[in-house]
């Protein structure tokens, strides 16, 4: 199966595609620049892969949480591409995405991951996983909070010397760094990336929807996307 996958949540623009077990990726740190450097990324992974667009089989995309724009630009490039070449959508969990990226490396000895990514506005969003099935298995809601509300739920969760911490958030606030000890492994690498969504990608295959229904998470309630099958209804 020939995957790309497009993240643009966060500072962080990436782009991965994965053709014949072989990952072909690029990642740039450029905050607010998305929209100038995605698409030439998109175009110069797949010269790096020797692929075509039409010979691509599934679009996956960061559908967030992180930046409402950042989220918006990488839906909607997958859904326009999508559309375009007749195939199918997957939105995958950024967060989820940073647990990805941590423990593969760590799966011998940890069993937990914990994300908190800053939300801005004095909040985080976060999420615990465990290892399970070769991936990182959600064991909550995505939620965003006060740093201090995602520590009270992080104690809960955390095992000793088994645990991992990812994420901006855990560089950020000071009720989230207490979390931070020689128990627990604090990540090299806070910023999600697409390499990490195409396994998870793949795997979740049955997963995938057409275009018009692929949609970012925001978790914020104030803010709202209409799936392109609804716009216009009222």
């Amino acid at each position: 199966m020939n995957i790309l996958a497009i993240d643009t949540a966060t500072d962080s623009c990436s782009v991965a595609i994965l053709k014949d077990q072989t990952t072909y990726a690029l990642r740039e740190i450029k905050p607010q620049a998305h929209t100038k450097i995605i698409l030439g990324m998109c175009e110069q992974i797949l010269k790096e892969s020797d692929l075509k667009k039409e010979e691509l089989d599934l679009i996956a995309c960061g559908r967030g949480p992180g930046s409402f724009t950042g989220v918006r630009i990488a839906v909607a490039i997958a859904q326009g591409l999508a559309f375009g070449l007749g195939i199918k959508a997957i939105g995958i969990s950024d967060l989820r995405t940073l647990a990805e990226s941590i423990i593969e490396a760590h799966q011998d000895r940890y069993e937990r991951i914990l994300v908190a990514n800053d939300a801005r506005m004095n909040e985080v969003y976060y999420c615990a996983y465990e290892y399970k099935d070769q991936h990182a298995m959600p064991l909550m809601e995505e939620r965003v909070a006060a740093p201090h509300i995602a520590q009270d739920q992080f104690k809960k969760i955390i095992i000793p010397n088994k645990t991992l911490l990812v994420g901006t958030g855990f560089l950020t606030y000071e009720p989230l760094k207490e979390l931070i000890t020689n128990d627990q492994i604090l990540a090299e690498d806070h910023l999600p990336h697409a390499k990490n969504m195409l396994k998870l990608a793949s795997d979740l295959y049955n997963e995938a929807v057409d275009p018009e229904d692929l949609a970012p998470i925001y978790i914020r309630d104030q803010v709202t996307w209409k799936k392109v099958s609804e716009q216009g209804k009222r």
